[in-house]
């Protein structure tokens, strides 16, 4: 994740996701989009989706303020529980991910994620 500036509590966060045909970006079509707001709130929740990636990432974001810099998301495991709210079916996807404040683009996030059963 790609930390711009400084990230406030009152950020939004917009989520794109996208089925491929491949293991690339070819071939990628986008099949769920969601706007979330107030996700600074939901950090420490442990039931969250959001306090489950934000223990993953190279330094544990605990809270907002966000400190700018470069955050690394690897070899995170979820359940199919844990994606309940987003419709993700076995193959392969990209999620993209765009934080903004105001108009502008604070964060981008991009993972690929493999959905096997």
């Amino acid at each position: 994740m790609d930390v711009r500036e400084i990230i406030p509590s009152n950020f939004t966060l917009v989520f794109h996701a996208h089925k491929c045909l491949g293991m690339n970006d070819l071939g990628c079509s986008e099949f769920y989009m969601d706007v979330a707001g107030k996700v600074c709130s939901h950090l420490q929740e442990e039931t969250s989706i959001w306090y489950k990636f934000a223990q993953h990432f190279s330094v544990p974001i605990e809270s907002c303020p966000l400190n700018s810099g470069i955050y690394y998301l690897r070899h995170l495991k979820l359940s199919l529980n844990d994606l309940n709210t987003i419709p993700m079916d076995e193959g392969y996807h990209v999620i993209k991910a765009y934080g903004y404040v105001r108009p502008e683009i604070v964060m981008c996030l991009y993972s690929e994620v493999l959905v096997t059963y």
